[in-house]
């Protein structure tokens, strides 16, 4: 957000045929630069394993805590019955933890370095994956889901 507000494009009337490279020798360029791949593939290894939990919560909430012929219940009053409402619920809760946490993300980089901030947000999210396959998924455990989103959205608020 702050790369788009501070560094100015360059403008294209100023370009000249000679400045431009094209796409494919500027991507064999690109790849031969280590530091980009090594980048790169890093990048794709978090993306992966950030998002596989969101990717398995619709199993999770049909199968796990919602299994068939269930109901979440709290107390004596059906809370949800439908596996799809609560996937819902489940992606907004993560979506607040994320925005919640990005001032303090924000706060952890000033203070403690980036580098610092991005091993503990790895951390963060870690933590809140392992909770996930951990006991609290359980039948009916609506509640325990929902505190797992949104501490995951606070991890991966940090990225």
């Amino acid at each position: 957000w702050n790369l788009g507000r501070t560094v100015k494009e360059r403008d294209p009337r100023t370009c000249t045929e000679a400045q431009h490279m094209p796409v494919v020798p500027s991507l064999v360029q690109v790849s031969m630069n280590r530091p980009f791949r090594i980048l790169l593939m890093a990048d794709i290894v978090e993306a992966i394993a950030q998002n596989t939990p969101f990717v398995v919560m619709p199993f999770v909430t049909r199968y796990v805590v919602l299994p068939p012929g269930s109901e979440a219940r709290c107390g004596e009053d059906v809370m949800i019955a439908d596996p799809d409402t609560l996937f819902g619920m489940f992606g907004v809760v993560y979506f607040l933890g994320n925005f919640a946490a990005m001032p303090l993300w924000r706060c952890v980089m000033s203070r403690f370095g980036k580098r610092r901030a991005f091993i503990l947000r790895n951390v963060a999210v870690c933590v809140s994956t392992l909770v996930l396959i951990g006991p609290l998924l359980q039948e009916g455990a609506v509640v325990s889901c929902c505190v797992f989103a949104f501490f995951w959205g606070m991890g991966n608020g940090g990225g």
